[in-house]
């Protein structure tokens, strides 16, 4: 059930994925390089891109290669039930940014919200049924989205195979090879 729910998000995604390359080849950036208000959104974006890369690494650290198979509620999970996807939107975000394209700013950032709106209401349902009570009051008590950093709370130490790290670091490395994307992109004046 949880791969089928993965496969769908990831089909989804590189749909919206397409639709972006499309809208960047065939508009212009919305502020004129080398202003300040291009260095502005450009900086936000490398901070936001930044902070999805890193906050995957840590975040899939607490997951320990133990998904679906033990109800993982310390770290980032004790302050958002769905940390990687928070922290995948953010990611968008910085990406839309770096486009400098005002359809992808708008377009990409919704449909991730709406793609992983309807995948997070299917995997609550099937983690319901997997652990019970114990994720009940979960949903209780960790807010689905939004976190709150006040909840925060880990143990003195964790499990972390070498594998699950570098496939974690390998994941980040998608996010931040975007930045020298775009800085090439935009060197031919994209």
């Amino acid at each position: 059930m949880a791969k089928e729910l993965n496969q769908t998000r990831m089909r989804d995604s590189r749909l919206v994925a397409l639709a972006c390359v499309g809208i960047f080849f065939f508009t212009k950036p919305v502020f004129v390089q080398d202003t300040i208000p291009y260095d502005i959104v450009k900086f936000l974006g490398y901070m936001l891109v930044m902070i999805a890369a890193f906050g995957r690494v840590f975040t899939t650290v607490f997951l320990g290669g133990y998904k679906n198979e033990k109800l993982i509620k310390d770290g980032p999970f004790s302050m958002v039930r769905n940390p990687l996807y928070v922290l995948s939107f953010i990611g968008t975000m910085g990406v839309s940014f770096l486009s400098m394209r005002l359809g992808i700013i708008i377009i990409a950032p919704i449909a991730t919200a709406v793609i992983y709106h309807y995948l997070v209401k299917r995997e609550e349902a099937f983690l319901l049924e997997t652990f019970g009570q114990e994720y009940q009051d979960y949903l209780n008590q960790v807010p689905r989205f939004i976190p709150d950093l006040k909840k925060y709370k880990s143990p003195e130490h964790i499990e972390a195979t070498p594998d699950r790290i570098l496939a974690s670091l390998y994941d980040a490395l998608w996010w931040v090879l975007i930045i020298p994307l775009f800085s090439l992109l935009q060197n031919f004046g994209y």
